[in-house]
């Protein structure tokens, strides 16, 4: 906070040489009067002035106090923001990294699928001719047993 202004009071008057007594006349003392209220007038303008002065100056201190609480606590949210985003930045990269991870198995994977498929079409290559050769011995077996069947047979003599 800023101190408050320190008053200075205002110069005394210049004294002037006091006129002798023969030549003060009523004018004069009415002149005089006149000055001396014109002089209280102006001092009370001034002190008028000094004090709304002075309560500009407070108001502008209790702004000021204000402002500075405010940006007190901004600079708070500031770091708290800050420490927030930090956090939120790691658990980005962490997600990233997995990110990256999966979309490497992920690759892999359609890899094997694509080897397997392609195995998979060569073994059903291989099935079909081994198919046909267990139906060929499946089917000579039979004739065989059938023949074996017919020779335990008893034969007529």
């Amino acid at each position: 906070p800023i101190p408050p202004p320190i008053q200075t009071p205002s110069p005394p008057p210049v004294p002037q040489a006091p006129l002798p007594s023969t030549q003060i006349s009523s004018v004069n003392i009415g002149q005089i009067q006149t000055q001396v209220q014109d002089l209280n007038r102006q001092i009370n303008q001034l002190e008028t002035e000094l004090q709304n002065k002075n309560n500009q100056i407070n108001e502008l201190q209790n702004i000021a106090t204000q402002k500075d609480a405010q940006t007190n606590q901004l600079n708070q949210q500031l770091a708290t923001l800050q420490q927030s985003m930090e956090v939120h930045k790691n658990q980005v990269n962490q997600l990233n990294s997995h990110i990256q991870q999966l979309q490497t198995q992920l690759a892999e994977a359609q890899t094997q699928a694509r080897s397997f498929s392609a195995e998979n079409v060569q073994l059903k290559q291989q099935i079909s001719p081994l198919q046909a050769k267990v139906n060929e011995l499946t089917q000579e077996i039979s004739a065989k047993n059938k023949r074996i069947e017919e020779l335990k047979e008893p034969k007529p003599v």
